[in-house]
């Protein structure tokens, strides 16, 4: 399929889901704050210019489709989200990468009460590029988490978190199987009603199928809610340490860990938000990581139907000890995207990506450029 072909697909799909678009807001509402039901529909056509994240990784015109239901009940003690979908991907000349990926998810949220808190869990079959084996890597990932805060005297609070994701790759040898445990609290003081300090401790443990482990420490502090008069968000700094045992030599490394995610109000309609990371990651070689990485978002709605968002991003990754063999990559990313509501429930995307990493690893040197014209409707 040629994008001249991909074409007339497209504009039938922006008329069909024109057509559906018209019937109402949801499928099914029972009553306001009660139980709704949505369907959602996606149609993209785009172009990628390296599937496989690698120097001299080939390009390809690409169809995906997405079709995908929402339920949602917030009355109650107890609120529940749930999703299932699957997207659909068809390649130009490498339809051997073609894909079909089931999803679903579900959480229970309790806001009321003394003790507040979520339980969610979630299943996806991924098709992607890999960027630390420098293939294209089909994968199912399950994820659980239990989060839960508690108010102890007037000012002071304890949260704590429970996660468990299990990574398994499909029909490649060369990539590992991953397992992480996460465990983490924090213990919370209220400056005022808009800013909270906290202290707080993170256990990590990563488990691959070669039997390799490693265990993160990490100790930070931080500020939540309205950092500065037009700043709100969270920022959070401290220390870890990682032990990595299994079929290698005990490896042991330290340094600091940091995340931020801070939001600007510039005016009604237009937003600026940076992130900032760093932290220790296991790839799906098998080999230990410390990343930094930040970014810088800007949203903007032009008008009543038209919306804007650019982004730029920054990172290094390095490779940690024998295995990583002092591998280092450093990347920058740019993002633009323009949206157009053609009705209530129906909207038209244009989205162009790039990035480009500089490696010290010849195959992980390369470029990518990606863009992508959709439509999406929600009924």
């Amino acid at each position: 399929m040629t994008l001249n072909a991909a074409l007339p697909r497209l504009m039938a799909a922006t008329v069909f889901l024109g057509l559906m678009a018209t019937r109402g807001y949801s499928l099914w509402r029972s009553n306001p704050g009660g139980d709704e039901l949505h369907v959602n529909l996606k149609a993209n056509v785009g172009w990628d210019s390296n599937l496989y994240s690698s120097a001299d990784g080939p390009g390809d015109t690409l169809l995906t489709t997405s079709v995908s239901a929402d339920y949602a009940r917030s009355a109650g003690l107890i609120g529940v989200d749930a999703t299932i979908g699957v997207d659909a991907g068809h390649f130009d000349k490498f339809s051997s990468n073609d894909y079909v990926n089931p999803r679903a998810s579900l959480e229970f949220t309790k806001g009321t009460g003394r003790t507040t808190g979520s339980l969610a869990g979630s299943i996806a079959r991924k098709s992607e590029g890999d960027v630390a084996a420098n293939i294209r890597a089909e994968s199912w990932v399950y994820d659980t988490a239990l989060k839960a805060r508690y108010p102890v005297i007037e000012r002071y609070s304890v949260t704590g978190s429970v996660g468990y994701t299990l990574k398994e790759f499909l029909n490649s040898p060369v990539l590992v199987d991953l397992a992480t445990f996460n465990a983490s609290s924090d213990l919370l003081y209220a400056i005022n009603s808009q800013r909270d300090l906290f202290a707080g401790y993170r256990l990590r443990v990563s488990d691959s199928e070669l039997d390799t482990v490693s265990r993160d420490h990490a100790f930070t502090i931080g500020v939540s809610g309205k950092i500065l008069p037009k700043l709100t968000g969270t920022v959070r700094a401290g220390w870890q340490t990682r032990t990595t045992s299994g079929l290698f030599p005990r490896e042991n490394d330290s340094g600091v860990t940091a995340a931020a995610s801070t939001t600007w109000m510039i005016n009604r309609r237009a937003s600026l938000t940076a992130q900032a990371t760093k932290d220790y990651a296991t790839t799906s070689t098998d080999i230990g990581t410390d990343s930094s990485a930040a970014t810088l978002d800007l949203k903007m709605a032009a008008t009543t139907k038209w919306s804007w968002n650019l982004g730029v991003g920054y990172g290094l990754v390095e490779f940690l000890g024998t295995r990583g063999a002092g591998r280092e990559d450093t990347y920058l990313t740019a993002t633009g995207a323009a949206t157009y509501q053609l009705r209530e429930r129906l909207a038209m995307s244009l989205v162009y990506s790039y990035l480009n990493n500089w490696s010290t690893l010849a195959l992980a040197d390369h470029s990518r450029h990606s863009i992508i014209a959709g439509v999406s409707s929600r009924f």
